[in-house]
């Protein structure tokens, strides 16, 4: 398995598995070239309409920041792009090693948080539209991107420690992980690492995400306004995406810290990790195509003329039972 995108899985290959990796090699280039065209290319496109054209919105503050995650890590894909068509020897020094493990999970925990604020936004927004109103900001929204970015850079700064460059005899580096050996503290490491993935950036983000949608499934399930249920569409399907590009990679993640050598296990390794990295460089694609051509953005009139049939609704009810 080629180490430049082999995550964790670092193991040496047998002959079977060997050939299993030339095929699982193939099958990534082609994924990351197409990742790459679309990723950059609709990214961009986002980037231009939300940054330049549209109506400043905390909603397209949101996409804006979401789509720039997501183009950073589809033309950092050239990377893994040379480190493959070279066989996996990795040319370009420790730093961009070290680079090219953190951009990732910076995308990870970036996007999953965008996600995860652009539903508790939402949700805020139907379940109590009259402090919404009030305290929902442009300026907030800048606060709380700024914070997710930190955030996810002191998240993402374990990966900078335990990734670098190994030389071999043939003259070749490559870039993989290093988190201490086979000794106890190796396997620490690992463990902690593969639990913050699925915790911080997996189970606890999706489920306020769950909780923010019965939250406003159960506000809305007797109003008739198509309007502002409109405008959950996209959202919904962004995260059924995120999750379906994501749960594989946190599956074989996990099953990669089993002190597992049977050579199943390995063969499952060889050619899951790969598909699994492929599925996350996919899905940095597939949110602009899901806004641009599917054509649900949000438009800066429709979000307010929604939030204010909420709030006169709202009002409505507090005089009915005043």
């Amino acid at each position: 398995i080629s180490a430049s995108y082999a995550l964790h899985f670092n193991s040496p290959l047998d002959n079977s598995s060997s050939r299993i990796s030339e095929v699982m090699e193939i099958v990534s280039m082609t994924i990351y070239s197409i990742t790459l065209l679309l990723g950059t290319v609709g990214n961009g496109l986002v980037i231009f309409l939300t940054g330049f054209c549209m109506k400043k919105t905390v909603t397209t503050i949101w996409y804006l920041n979401l789509a720039v995650a997501d183009f950073i890590f589809a033309v950092c894909l050239s990377l893994e792009i040379i480190s493959t068509a070279l066989e996996n020897h990795w040319p370009l020094g420790r730093l961009m090693c070290k680079l090219d493990a953190v951009i990732p999970f910076l995308n990870m925990f970036a996007s999953v948080f965008f996600l995860t604020v652009i539903s508790a936004d939402r949700c805020i927004s139907v379940v109590h539209p009259v402090w919404a109103v009030n305290h929902r900001t442009l300026g907030r929204a800048i606060q709380i991107a700024i914070f997710i970015w930190v955030a996810a850079s002191m998240l993402s700064f374990p990966y900078f420690i335990f990734r670098d460059t190994q030389d071999f005899p043939d003259g070749s580096t490559q870039c993989s992980y290093m988190f201490g050996g086979e000794d106890t503290s190796g396997l620490r490491n690992h463990l902690s690492v593969v639990a913050a993935e699925l915790i911080i950036g997996f189970l606890l983000p999706f489920s306020t995400i769950l909780a923010c949608y019965c939250s406003i499934v159960t506000k809305l399930r007797r109003t008739v306004f198509r309007q502002v249920g409109r405008s959950f569409k996209i959202i919904v399907v962004i995260v059924v995406t995120f999750f379906c590009c994501w749960f594989p990679f946190h599956v074989v993640s996990i099953l990669d810290t089993l002190e597992d050598d049977s050579l199943e296990m390995k063969a499952f390794l060889d050619i899951g990790m790969p598909i699994a990295y492929g599925l996350i460089s996919l899905n940095s694609c597939l949110n602009p195509i899901l806004y641009v051509f599917c054509g649900r953005f949000e438009s800066a009139s429709d979000e307010k003329s929604g939030q204010s049939l909420l709030l006169k609704r709202t009002l409505l009810r507090s005089r009915i039972y005043s």
